[in-house]
């Protein structure tokens, strides 16, 4: 199971960024800023989810933000500052999904070991 989860993520895994920066810039968060863009980095982790015993994948992304006009982050310099994060993906019943969550200033192996309580890495090696 976990051979194929990774194998069809990695076919996948084109759509799947589409998806979820979609959602992701749908969502509303952070408040007061849009979604303007996201560099994939090419590592993803993957771990077991302790309680469900789900497959998630935890890839590496830069996300860009600008302010929305007239919101109160429309005065920040930061606004601008590129941000890491971890874009997450679940594998249920043959297939990958997202709901758009990004983990922020959270590279996956990070998000892993911080996440530990929830999730376990698998042996799997690392996506290139």
């Amino acid at each position: 199971e976990e051979l194929r989860a990774l194998e069809r993520f990695s076919r996948q895994r084109e759509e799947l960024e589409a998806k979820f920066f979609q959602l992701a810039a749908a969502s509303g968060k952070p408040r007061g800023l849009r979604w303007i863009g996201c560099d994939w980095k090419q590592s993803v982790t993957f771990a077991r989810d302790v309680q469900s015993g789900l497959i998630s994948a935890f890839a590496g992304i830069e996300i860009r933000f600008e302010a929305i006009a007239g919101s109160e982050m429309e005065e920040v310099a930061a606004v601008g500052d590129v941000r890491d994060a971890s874009a997450v993906f679940h594998y249920q019943n043959g297939s990958w999904g997202t709901g758009g969550k990004a983990l922020f200033n959270m590279p996956p192996e990070l998000a892993i070991e911080r996440l530990a309580g929830q999730f376990t890495p698998l042996d799997a090696p690392p996506l290139k």
